[in-house]
């Protein structure tokens, strides 16, 4: 399951984008890994990944836009789940949908100047 940004930073989805870098900052303070006792230190270290992911891209103004809309998407128009009889028809279908489905012009952009690994983080299919 994908990571919740705005839950990880602890903000609302309407939060401002000076909202978004205290929570950042405060959220950073409380679990960098250097203010964690050695005890937490594996805990503090994935939590200040978590917290640096969302922050990059909930920091971005055109990040989030891409996160915001595919988090609509996803929630509107969930994948097909294949069952091991239809495996086969439904990546086809899957491959049919991704190919025609009109998508939002900072996505393609996206596509087109090469920030795919962005693109994988934020919107994992099984499409692969």
């Amino acid at each position: 399951m994908a990571l919740d940004y705005y839950s990880v930073l602890n903000v609302k989805r309407k939060a401002s984008d000076d909202e978004v870098k205290r929570a950042y900052k405060r959220q950073a303070l409380i679990w960098h890994p250097d203010k964690n006792p050695a005890s937490k230190q594996s805990e503090a270290e994935k939590k200040f990944k978590q917290i640096s992911e969302a922050y990059e891209v909930l920091g971005d103004p055109r990040k989030r836009l891409i996160y915001d809309v595919e988090a609509i998407k996803s929630v509107q128009f969930p994948p097909p789940r294949p069952s091991s009889s239809y495996a086969p028809a439904a990546a086809s279908r899957c491959h049919q949908k991704h190919n025609n489905r009109q998508q939002h012009p900072d996505i393609v952009k996206l596509r087109v100047f090469g920030e795919e690994g962005f693109w994988v983080r934020v919107h994992p299919t099984s499409c692969n």
